[in-house]
């Protein structure tokens, strides 16, 4: 709702009043927005800048505000928010040249710094580049908020100025620059050929007095019984066209359109980690070809107003500022939804308590999360979704990435996807695995002459085969019951392993067991063990069903299996009715027992 107080002499508002309540904005990036809104006001006062004002309704003081504004503070608002600084960019292969024609003349860098550059066979090579000012979002409310943090504000920067505002969608930073007369020639002679100021004419807050306007025109439909409506665009809504195929406009509410210029303020942003079919890292990119900007960004949808405001701030405090790959080690990510069980377990720290029953004091009802690369001219939602908090979420993902600043329980990256999708799935710990194991070579779960570059996968396995069994009860426990996937999967290890010591023994008189009472294993053995656990990770991949049960039960039971009758019976009803996971537990188990220590092979003198 909207009102005003006007003028007696000209009938004109000068102060426009409207009532925000969290429950009547339709998305979580307009919730977010409302408090991206709060939290830029509360910034500009702490800063001495002029700011509308709020007061918290006391009727529904988490959820409801009324904010003043007025012609200056709307002004002051957008200014700020928009303000565009020179900041050192990154290396570029080529020159900047100004001019055209025979006035074409090349502009000074500002140095001259290494360039890596990939080649069409994928080999990458140094070159000479170069360095320029460059024009960026001053950011000022998330610099307030995050002082000497300045990657993770670069984070921000290149998230809004490579994908949000991408093109002529940075006209509204262009224009305050230029106006501050603070440019160099040359960048203001970039910016303004690459987007000529006032193109976007489809977003309040231009610098030309439109945010106002906006609101007026708003308040006026309002006082007729209706709506002010404005045109929307992907520099406001994630994903939104300003036209669709039938050139139909994107419309939304002009005081709705309005928080969404600041829902960046409130959200977190992060990079994916790819693993190329090589097996090589990529940090924002898929492999060495891809060229595109790629994004992960967690969107609260706020459920009290009034504590996020408070939580928020103590949030950011909380980033960590240890670097990889010239990006915060935090803001890296396996998987997309990752970043959206992060923001939950930052907000959920701030007070210990809140942990293990994944209450997060209200201040969030769910994290929406979106996957987003720049490719070209082309912005693409390559994932998008949302995660609700819900008890031990927290600590069962601390559980797998470990704490901020500490070295990951889990080491392989692969490895700690299959877990966390499985945590956010609700499934078996081991069910994803299904789909890794059938589709990438199978180097990379067993070792071979030409492992990948990755942290190993089967030590991972190892490791929480190891967590089951460990947690597995001596004698029945009626107030923690053991699950049947738990007892499956220690099964299927016992048998396999079993079967690995048996073989070699019989077959080449390798005793494992005493090898690993003594500690010492020989190397040949070692490399015999690999070659079978091998041989038999490609059998039992390439079987399905019945073919599957019969191999399953055709190999492992050549060997005497020792254990209990009920065991046996589970095995035989988990073959019958869940072929799939047997199939996924006894690749897990090959790839945990198909390395061990071993002696280093003596050289001859």
């Amino acid at each position: 709702m909207a009102k005003s107080k006007t003028t007696a002499k000209a009938n004109e508002p000068v102060t426009v009043f409207i009532t925000y309540d969290l429950f009547d904005l339709p998305t979580a990036q307009h919730k977010a927005g409302l408090a991206g809104l709060v939290l830029q006001i509360d910034s500009m006062k702490n800063r001495g800048k002029p700011a509308p004002g709020y007061r918290w309704d006391d009727d529904q003081p988490n959820t409801k505000l009324h904010i003043e504004f007025t012609e200056e503070t709307i002004t002051e608002l957008f200014d700020d928010l928009y303000d565009a600084a020179l900041v050192e960019g990154a290396v570029r292969e080529k020159p900047f040249y100004r001019g055209k024609g025979a006035e074409r003349k090349e502009v000074p860098p500002l140095r001259r710094a290494p360039f890596s550059k990939t080649d069409k066979k994928g080999i990458e090579k140094l070159t000479d580049g170069y360095v320029y000012l460059e024009l960026t979002p001053a950011l000022g409310t998330l610099r307030h908020y995050l002082p000497e943090k300045g990657q993770w504000v670069k984070l921000w920067r290149d998230l809004i100025w490579q994908v949000v505002r991408e093109g002529k969608k940075k006209a509204p930073y262009i224009k305050r620059a230029i106006a501050k007369a603070e440019l160099q020639d040359a960048v203001a002679a970039e910016a303004t050929e690459a987007d000529p100021v006032g193109s976007d004419e489809t977003e309040g807050g231009r610098g030309d007095g439109s945010a106002w306007v906006d609101l007026v025109k708003h308040l006026k439909e309002v006082e007729g019984g209706s709506f002010g409506v404005g045109k929307l665009s992907g520099a406001l809504l994630l994903g939104a066209m300003e036209k669709n195929a039938e050139t139909l406009p994107l419309t939304g509410r002009i005081d709705h359109n309005l928080l969404l210029h600041f829902w960046p303020i409130s959200a977190l942003v992060f990079v994916p980690r790819f693993v190329d079919i090589d097996g090589e890292t990529h940090i924002g990119r898929r492999n060495k070809k891809d060229t595109a900007q790629h994004f992960c960004i967690a969107v609260p949808e706020v459920g009290s107003l009034r504590r996020f405001i408070a939580d928020y701030p103590s949030m950011l405090q909380l980033l960590g500022i240890e670097m990889a790959a010239f990006r915060p080690r935090e803001c890296l990510v396996d998987l997309p939804a990752e970043c959206a069980i992060s923001f939950i377990r930052q907000l959920a720290y701030l007070v210990p308590e809140r942990v293990a029953g994944g209450d997060v004091g209200y201040s969030i009802v769910s994290v929406d999360y979106f996957h987003v690369a720049k490719d070209g001219n082309n912005v693409k939602f390559l994932s998008t979704g949302r995660v609700a908090p819900c008890p031990h979420l927290p600590e069962d993902y601390t559980a797998i990435v470990g704490r901020p600043g500490e070295k990951p329980p889990f080491g392989n990256p692969m490895f700690r996807r299959g877990l966390m999708q499985s945590l956010l799935d609700g499934h078996p710990w081991f069910e994803p695995f299904d789909e890794l194991f059938d589709k990438w070579p199978h180097k990379f779960f067993v070792p071979t002459e030409d492992p990948p570059k990755l942290s190993w996968f089967w030590a991972d396995a190892r490791k929480k085969l190891l967590e089951i069994i460990q947690s597995m009860p001596t004698e029945p426990d009626p107030t923690n019951p053991t699950t049947v996937n738990d007892e499956l999967a220690v099964t299927v290890n016992r048998f396999v392993r079993h079967y690995l010591d048996e073989r070699l023994k019989q077959d080449l008189g390798y005793d494992f067991r005493q090898f690993r009472e003594q500690k010492k294993t020989p190397q040949e053995a070692a490399e015999a063990r690999q070659k079978l656990a091998e041989r038999l990770f490609l059998e039992f991949r390439s079987r399905r069903e019945q073919a599957f049960i019969s191999h399953f039960s055709g190999t492992f039971f050549r060997v005497a299996q020792y254990m209990g009758g009920n065991l046996f019976e589970l095995i035989a009803g988990e073959l019958l009715n869940n072929t799939d996971n047997v199939k996924t537990l006894t690749l897990m188990a090959l790839s945990a027992n198909s390395w061990t220590p071993a002696q280093q092979k003596e050289t001859a003198q």
